[in-house]
């Protein structure tokens, strides 16, 4: 889910994911495995339009970085790394 959206990508997952908010963002939806038909009115109506890329980058970068502290994980894996050198 991380690289598609990395990779500029609109979600259509199930509401069974911890992966919520994308509608809200605008950078896909969430749906209920219950009604496959919704599935198949997302694709045709939603996911076949084009949209602008720099629009959708800038989206999914608002919502990865309201999600996911990037700075922190940066800093906590470098950290990690450094006390395995034994470096601190």
């Amino acid at each position: 889910i991380f690289e598609a959206l990395a990779s500029g990508l609109r979600l259509l997952l199930s509401d069974q994911t911890p992966w919520r908010g994308l509608e809200s963002a605008g950078i896909g939806r969430e749906l209920a495995l219950s009604d496959p038909s919704a599935f198949v009115r997302a694709i045709e109506a939603e996911f076949l339009l084009e949209s602008d890329p720099d629009e959708m980058a800038l989206r999914i970068e608002t919502y990865l970085n309201d999600r996911f502290n990037v700075e922190r994980i940066i800093e906590d894996n470098r950290n990690m790394f450094l006390s395995l050198l034994g470096q601190h």
